[in-house]
């Protein structure tokens, strides 16, 4: 990255100060990843060990990728073999830009222990299945892991008894190294040093038994911490004034608040929201970047809590809100990071001599009334996996689906799935935790001569992560450097069931020709497949059109491959393999929504594969073209959508407030398919009518805001709807406070059942250009599918 002269010469006078210049907000990103891909467990986990990733294994090497800068750490040699500077572009673009350049700093960890010196001489990735590689943190703005197998070894190539530990704490433009020998009795002394690839020494260190050491990487300038009277004018709970407390944070390099968390309850808490009140200076003369951190002080709703940073008055300032977390622990084995705890983490700029108040809003379960729904990483330490785990849920009583992008712990990227609003498997009503029913996966490629393919450079953007509507990438390559993937997965606030719009792209960098197998997504997977079932019905718009048996005994592919394009199909699930629950309450449905190759409708077949191990032989349901070995030409790009939800089977099982789902379920009878082909039907096939703004999309609904209107959007369903239907609103001009109405009997209402004028029932999240991208929920009036409804977004003030 080209540094400015004027901040060249900023740096020399000694006039910047520890507080990061602000710069392009759209840098305002982090990315973590093994280079070579997973290095898979030396223990078996479900995948057979002639599958292991033997590449990753040899070439342990985690990089950590951000707007500003990137490192390079090679995790058995213990070398810091990158750190450089990026000029990076924003956090959706840079999901497929690949660092290739690395420049090699020079990393020295040491400790003193009775008088003798000791240096880092290696790392211990794994040892059987202890996983020594953690990662900690992971979202937007933070990157934190850590490394727990540190060799050292004196001048005499003695090892000192134990094993270090260094933390690396990646901020978007600063990064903090914690070398910890706490662990270990007896050490007296530890120090850090990192010399620069332009040669300028960094270095840390002194008596005990930890040394950081704080950095900005793309300035090679070190930092110390911040001042919080100079940056923190008032920090309170909303409701009562009660002061928060607040530090700078040295492990995690920002402004800490613990945030005072009363227990949640339901159903009495579902009006609960808790706000905090923020006033933030900046007494410098340059515009700046504070990084803020939100500890909840005891975890509450800590399953599904989201956070969002408003105006004073309510109004959603765009800057998104990373939440990390961890409930895990052993309680007879505790560990450094186990749960539990929940953080948030954001990045605010501020103007020179700028004074700004903000509100703090923590979601938890409900907001506007209706189960919101979150997306974020999930901390397995204390479980055992200690990679990355994605959780996202519908409510805060349980997960909804969880994500596993390395398949370190479930060998499928798809692992935990559950459904919302139905009788818990603990044998209560509601607000609880149900069974899972979970497995699938993307991306399925066995090559030509059978060779499994990994995925490796592999990135998660948590681009929205709550309330009203999730939206997180990911991206990465196949280990043969064939395929490029870019996968979308997108969740709802509604009141109904468990909704969930999963994309992908996959971009051919070299011909693929005659793969044995080559599968675009899974419902269930071949590692991960909790539930069966014995029939599982396809249909269309019309209907259903094929009622089908499992075949027992099937093992790979065997039954004819069912056409798929404009379909939707459900399984009848009858058994699932929870320890606590066998009997699953929902139905899985996955419905088609669009395929292209090369920008052309291209046909998707549904592809019935077996698997037949231990007693019960299970179905998966493989997505691909007509042959799972058709060839690719380097250049093909194939893409598609399809969603996937999970309804109630019957009105008895069901606790939500949705009446209008009840009297469906009610009436389904012996078509247990009626929930899905309504679904299709009502919302896939959801006939929208735009008076003001572009329609860019029916469903989920997308609308280009109009230019210079009051009204930013005004539109007619013509039938349909069902849940709450989530409207997107593109490209509003930020600091606007919007309001949502509904035209009843020609008059404009405000909508009801919310608080319009406190902005709590909608989510907005800044775009590149600087607009917002705003989403809404918004249920039809009537139980009566086909009456028409109109709804229209308009400005409220500034």
């Amino acid at each position: 990255m080209k540094r400015s002269a004027w901040k060249i010469g900023l740096l020399a006078m000694g006039l910047l100060s520890s507080l990061a210049v602000a710069e392009d907000v759209n840098r305002h990103y982090t990315f973590i990843y093994f280079e070579n891909g997973y290095p898979t467990r030396l223990s078996k986990y479900r995948r057979a060990e002639s599958m292991a990733n033997r590449p990753a294994r040899e070439n342990p090497d985690v990089v950590v990728q951000t707007g500003f800068y990137s490192l390079k750490l090679d995790c058995d040699t213990m070398q810091l073999s990158g750190y450089d500077a990026l000029d990076g572009s924003d956090y959706i673009t840079a999901l497929n830009q690949t660092v290739s350049s690395f420049s090699p700093a020079r990393l020295t960890l040491r400790v003193e222990k009775n008088g003798v010196l000791y240096t880092c001489t290696s790392g211990i990735v794994q040892e059987g299945a202890d996983q020594k590689v953690r990662l900690i943190e992971s979202g937007q703005y933070v990157q934190r892991f850590d490394h727990v197998g540190l060799v050292f070894t004196d001048k005499f190539g003695n090892s000192l008894d134990g094993r270090g530990r260094l933390e690396i704490t990646a901020w978007a433009d600063r990064v903090s190294l914690l070398l910890d020998m706490s662990g270990i009795d007896g050490v007296g002394k530890t120090g850090i040093q990192l010399e620069s690839p332009a040669g300028k020494m960094h270095r840390s260190g002194g008596n005990g038994n930890r040394a950081s050491l704080m950095l900005h990487p793309h300035e090679d300038r070190s930092f110390h911490p911040l001042d919080v009277a100079a940056y923190v004018r008032r920090a309170e709970m909303l409701k009562d004034g009660k002061a928060l407390e607040c530090v700078f944070d040295e492990e995690e390099c920002g402004l800490r608040f613990d945030l005072p968390l009363e227990r949640v309850q339901f159903p009495q808490d579902k009006d609960r929201l808790d706000e905090y009140s923020i006033e933030l200076s900046n007494p410098s003369k340059q515009d700046a970047v504070l990084p803020l951190i939100f500890n909840e002080i005891k975890t509450q709703a800590i399953t599904g809590t989201s956070m969002l940073l408003c105006e004073a008055d309510g109004r959603p300032t765009g800057i998104p809100v990373q939440i990390s977390k961890n409930w895990h622990n052993e309680k007879e084995h505790r560990v450094k990071h186990d749960g539990p705890w929940l953080r948030g983490y954001a990045m605010v700029p501020i103007k020179a001599g700028e004074k700004r108040t903000l509100r703090l809003r923590v979601v938890t379960g409900f907001w506007g009334g209706v189960a919101a729904v979150s997306y974020s990483h999930l901390s397995v330490i204390g479980y055992g996996g200690n990679w990355k785990w994605d959780e996202s849920a519908l409510g805060c009583w349980g997960e909804s689906m969880c994500y596993d992008p390395s398949q370190h712990l479930g060998a499928a990227f798809i692992a935990d799935v559950r459904p919302a609003f139905t009788s818990s498997k603990n044998g209560g009503k509601a607000y609880n935790w149900t069974e899972n029913v979970g497995g699938g996966d993307f991306l399925v490629y066995f090559d030509s001569s059978n060779t499994y393919r990994w995925v490796k450079q592999q990135k998660t953007a948590f681009h929205w992560t709550g309330p009203n509507m999730t939206a997180v990438h990911y991206s990465g390559v196949t280990d043969d450097d064939a395929i490029r993937f870019n996968y979308r997965i997108r969740s709802v606030r509604t009141a109904d069931y468990h909704r969930r719009f999963h994309s992908y792209r996959y971009e051919f960098l070299k011909d693929v020709l005659s793969p044995k197998r080559l599968i675009f997504h899974q419902m269930a997977a071949d590692y991960y497949h909790s539930v069966n079932f014995e029939q599982y019905y396809v249909g269309n718009e019309a209907g259903l059109t094929r009622e089908l048996g499992r075949t027992e005994g099937l093992d790979g592919y065997g039954d004819e491959p069912v056409p798929f394009n404009h379909s939707w199909l459900l399984a009848d699930d009858t058994w699932c393999s929870d320890r606590e629950s066998s009997n699953p309450k929902g139905r899985r449905g996955l419905l088609f929504m669009e395929s292209s190759l090369n920008g052309q409708p291209f046909p998707v077949h549904m592809h019935p594969f077996g698997v037949a191990r231990g007693k019960n032989s299970k179905m998966s349901f493989d997505l691909g073209a007509e042959s799972v070995s058709r060839s690719y030409k380097a250049g093909d790009v194939v893409t598609g959508e399809l969603e996937f939800i999970l309804p109630a089977k019957n009105a008895e099982v069901y606790w939500g407030d949705d009446q209008e789902f009840v009297e469906r379920l009610k009436t389904q009878g012996s078509e247990v398919w009626k929930m899905v082909a309504d679904e299709y039907a009502h919302n896939i096939q959801l006939p929208v009518e735009v008076e003001s703004g572009t329609l860019l999309k029916n469903y989920p609904l997308e609308i280009q805001a109009a230019e210079n209107s009051k009204v930013l959007a005004d539109f007619t369903v013509g039938r349909g709807g069902v849940g709450h239907v989530p409207i997107i609103i593109r490209n509003v001009p930020a600091g606007w406070a919007l309001k949502a109405e509904r035209q009843v009997k020609g008059k404009w209402l405000p909508l009801e059942s919310v608080d319009t004028e406190g902005h709590n029932y909608y989510q907005a999240i800044r775009n590149t250009s600087g607009t917002l991208d705003c989403t809404f929920n918004i249920n039809r009036p009537s139980t009566n599918l086909a009456e028409a409804w109109r709804i229209r977004i308009i400005k409220s003030g500034n």
